[in-house]
């Protein structure tokens, strides 16, 4: 058994890092260390105190972010720093830097760094800056053994992603953790639909432009005046428009969307994926199922980094944001895990990858795919995500039904009217800010509403596992310009049926949105013929799920989901983030489910 491995099984449980904890089994110092174009780059060093007295040099973990280094100083020490407490205790040098123009770091901050390749002298790019870092780190730091690993999660996971390319001979691993990697599928848009909750707090309390280095965090540009964002940005926003007014063009974030609501090269040059293709260190990539900010993150960088890495594995688990690193991830809401899966990820993957890349020990090297099965309460190990699998589709039918066999129906269809002064809720209770809550509730306080379609299957017989990604394939119209489409897979559980004698609970287990005006090309968006059959294609996050026998598979489709996304006025605009209240108008859309438009919802079945 490797020293890490043994380490985090003498415990079922981490101890707690403090900063207490920190100061006294670390020292610190700082550093400006200098990139190639003459911008220092405010760096934190934590190297054991006995470091000089061990028996080996020691690895180094660097984390690169724009969150802040905070506390500054020589005294000041952090209450959690990533790689957590296990690493800390097996013993290496942890390197904290802000990254080029936050905090104390010098040089112009850019929200998710176009990379740059094939630089020229003097161009500069969190690639770069990521080389130049390690290159000092190995010349300058005491008692390291010349190994570098990468951390960090959330946007931290994009510096990770960002920096690993075109790397330092020095960089031997990393682990991005539930990174930021594509604009337009997590953290700004969904298919083009912008996750507003999300977004609009953060360009409100933290993306203010800073000025010169400070320790100071800048102010919000905004004070968000409410406690219910459905009730905030129905009445006191609306219109997107509006909101640009509130944030006053502060928020770099927010001028984006507003400046570049298609994907044009403003956002594509922001897709980090498109450049690990041939990354030369190993990468453990780290996600949860019920991440609400970064789950295509993690999912992206896998594919993007599988195959041409040199060793790759993903790690997949029942988490929220983060969740993996110091929680015990055994519940989310009110479901259940029946263990402490975020222990066992630390324990059975995490540990042996860093023994094996930064120590050198002789340990296997994970499987290509550690996930969790959301439905059984398991662990399975793969070769590779997604596993094989047999392609299988759902067929909507009349009467509410979902049916593995096509429809032979001539004219069958579905019809509701969206409302966007009535928008569809994502929870059913107030709320500020992103509730990741959502990606588990019981969908029932929707089932009712006339502009939310719902099918289901027949009490299954056998249990169905469910792997990799999920296909919305759908033949619809609208009598209007624009129409979202929201698709959402749930597990009904027999019995528990409500008040009225409605179904038992309906547990979300995976849901998507594409902007229809995006239907055939992210950059160019195209009006719908009104009243026209028209294909509508996209693909859901993956999952691996099993629903279990006596349950339902239920499916439904709706054209808001507020105020996760933003409203769609459906009526035709050039750019949502513009459009004027008069613009908002309620339309008929229609699914249609018929042999010469036979809508289908597509997943693959494990074995």
């Amino acid at each position: 058994m490797s020293a890490l491995l043994l380490l985090l099984a003498q415990a079922a449980a981490p101890a707690w890092l403090d900063a207490d904890w920190l100061r006294e089994h670390y020292a610190k110092s700082e550093h400006a260390i200098e990139m190639r174009d003459g911008a220092r780059l405010y760096t934190a060093l934590f190297a054991p105190r006995d470091a000089a007295q061990r028996d080996a040099p020691l690895p180094i973990v660097l984390v690169r972010t724009n969150f802040g280094c905070a506390p500054y100083g020589p005294d000041g020490y952090p209450g959690w720093i990533d790689p957590g407490i296990e690493v800390l205790e097996r013993g290496v040098i942890v390197a904290l830097q802000d990254v080029r123009g936050t905090h104390l770091s010098e040089g112009q901050f850019t929200h998710l760094t176009p990379h740059r390749p094939g630089k020229t002298a003097g161009e500069v790019d969190e690639s770069s800056d990521g080389y130049d870092t390690i290159d000092w780190l190995v010349d300058e730091v005491p008692h390291n053994n010349g190994r570098v690993a990468l951390m960090g999660g959330s946007y931290n996971g994009f510096f990770a992603l960002a920096s690993m390319i075109d790397a330092h001979p020095a960089l031997v691993c990393a682990v991005p953790q539930a990174p930021s990697a594509d604009p337009w599928h997590d953290d700004v848009f969904h298919n083009g639909a912008l996750w507003l909750t999300h977004l609009f707090e953060a360009a409100a309390e933290w993306d203010a432009l800073r000025a010169e280095p400070s320790e100071e965090v800048p102010d919000g540009t905004y004070p968000i005046p409410w406690d219910d964002d459905f009730a905030g940005f129905l009445e006191t926003i609306g219109p997107l428009s509006r909101a640009t007014e509130l944030l006053g063009g502060a928020s770099p974030l927010w001028n984006g969307v507003v400046e570049h609501p298609a994907r044009d090269e403003f956002w594509r040059s922001r897709n980090i994926l498109q450049h690990l293709d041939h990354v030369p260190p190993a990468v453990l990539v780290v996600g949860g199922w019920y991440d609400a900010e970064d789950l295509y993150g993690a999912l992206g960088a896998y594919r993007a980094l599988e195959p041409g890495a040199t060793a790759v594995s993903l790690v997949m688990g029942p988490w929220q944001h983060g969740e993996w690193q110091d929680a015990a991830g055994d519940r989310f809401g009110p479901w259940s895990f029946g263990s402490n899966t975020a222990a066992t990820y630390r324990r059975e993957v995490l540990a042996p990858f860093l023994d094996r890349h930064l120590f050198e020990e002789d340990v296997p090297a994970p499987p290509g795919a550690t996930v969790f099965d959301t439905g059984s309460n398991i662990w399975r190990r793969f070769a590779a995500w997604p596993p094989p699998t047999r392609s299988r589709a759902l067929y909507p039918g009349a009467g509410g039904g979902l049916s593995r066999r096509p429809p032979v129906e001539e004219r069958g269809e579905d019809v509701f009217e969206s409302d966007p002064h009535d928008p569809v809720p994502y929870v059913d209770h107030a709320t500020r800010g992103l509730e990741a809550e959502f990606m588990v509730a019981d969908q029932r306080f929707v089932g009712r509403r006339p502009d939310v379609l719902t099918w289901s299957t027949a009490p299954l017989e056998a249990a169905l596992t469910l792997a990799g990604p999920l296909e919305a394939d759908l033949w619809v119209s609208t009598d209007r310009g624009d129409a979202d489409w929201i698709v959402k897979w749930i597990d009904e559980a027999p019995g528990d049926a409500d008040e009225d004698g409605g179904p038992g609970v309906q547990r979300l287990i995976r849901a998507e949105v594409l902007r229809g005006r995006y239907r055939e090309d992210p950059a160019r968006p195209r009006p719908f013929e009104a009243h026209t059959p028209t294909r509508v294609r996209f693909t859901l996050p993956d999952i691996l799920h099993t629903f279990q026998p006596g349950q339902r598979i239920v499916i439904q489709v709706q054209s808001s989901w507020f105020p996760l996304i933003d409203r769609n006025p459906q009526t035709w605009v050039d750019s949502i983030p513009h459009a004027r209240a008069e613009d908002f108008a309620a339309a008929t859309h229609r699914v249609l489910r018929n042999a010469a438009y036979p809508s289908r919802f597509v997943f693959g079945e494990l074995d």
